[in-house]
């Protein structure tokens, strides 16, 4: 059954992906070449590493020849930059030039300094810039001057970020349904990473205890949107803020793994976005952060979910991102099964 499924996903992707005008990371070529990579890796395919590196040739000659004028993570350079390096640094792709990803950096800074004013606080702003840089500062070894800037850039969006909060509280409030863009999570999530670096503790700090009232005023109705809530809580714990202990306990216990599986999702509600994909990668992030992490879903469990959903008897093959299509979807079962 699960096999079928993956022999599906890897099928659309090798007739479609490679079609696809979308060269980002969250939507596009980016992302499917990501998946390919790591897919060919965990289960020895070399076919599936041919395509791969088929996909991401493409990404970077487009971007040689085409404009790109998005700065964004979701569709944009910083996505694109961030899979880029991230595939470099897990010496799958060894580019000829070392710097060859630099002049796109240097692009992706001046626009977010040039528009620091107006950029957004989610995943297509401060959120997104935020994961890009945290690879860099945590993993790479960086040159004295670029390291200065990168930390620079760092600072400069949390301060945004903290000058912009109070201005978008009502964005904070639990979707109508289980969505994994939800900016709330989101936000603490980007922050827990800058945490990790120790880049700017106070400010973070600052920041955590400015939502603080609106996190711990948050019961969410639905089990799956606790599930996230828990996990962005869970990322800041080593902060001690007042009440996240007792919050974070009351989130635990009222949490229900076989209602957020058998009841919270539409039978094609499979995708990351907002289906059954995204929970499950949820539960894999809560595993890394504690070994004895209850809230799992079983890799059968996941595989029958997905196998069974009416999903696959739509025009599925044009889906072909991480968010809302087939790679998404193909990467939540090679997380999960990593992780079982």
């Amino acid at each position: 059954m699960g096999k079928e499924i993956i022999k599906k996903i890897h099928e659309s992707l090798t007739s479609h992906a490679i079609l696809s005008k979308n060269i980002g990371l969250l939507n596009g070529k980016m992302g499917v070449g990501l998946y390919m990579f790591e897919a060919a890796r965990q289960n020895h395919q070399p076919d599936l590493q041919k395509l791969a590196e088929r996909m991401v040739n493409n990404v970077v000659e487009q971007l040689e020849t085409v404009e790109i004028t998005n700065n964004g993570f979701e569709d944009g350079l910083t996505g694109i930059v961030f899979g880029l390096e991230y595939l470099v640094r897990e010496r799958l792709i060894f580019p000829e030039d070392e710097n060859s990803f630099m002049n796109l950096n240097d692009r992706i800074f001046n626009a977010v300094i040039d528009h620091a004013e107006n950029i957004p606080i989610d995943l297509t702003g401060i959120v997104g810039c935020l994961f890009y840089l945290y690879p860099k500062l945590a993993f790479d070894n960086l040159g004295t001057v670029e390291l200065r800037y990168t930390k620079r850039l760092a600072i400069e969006l949390v301060n945004i970020l903290s000058l912009k909060i109070v201005r978008v509280e009502k964005q904070f409030s639990e979707p109508l349904s289980f969505n994994i863009l939800w900016n709330l999570p989101l936000i603490l999530l980007s922050l827990g990473k800058m945490w990790k670096l120790h880049l700017y503790d106070l400010k973070i700090r600052h920041i955590v205890e400015q939502l603080s009232p609106v996190i711990l005023s948050l019961f969410p109705q639905i089990h799956a949107n606790r599930l996230y809530l828990l996990l962005a809580m869970k990322v800041l714990n080593n902060l001690s803020i007042p009440g996240w202990a007792e919050h974070v306990s009351l989130l635990e216990q009222n949490i229900s793994m076989k209602r957020i599986v058998n009841e919270e999702f539409k039978n094609r509600a499979i995708a990351i976005k907002n289906g059954i994909s995204g929970v499950s990668l949820i539960c894999d992030q809560l595993t890394i952060l504690d070994s004895k992490n209850p809230f799992r879903i079983k890799y059968e469990e996941l595989e029958r979910k997905i196998s069974e959903s009416e999903y696959w008897a739509q025009q599925f093959e044009d889906n072909i991102g991480i968010l809302y299509g087939n790679t998404g979807i193909g990467l939540a079962l090679l997380k999960n099964k990593k992780n079982k």
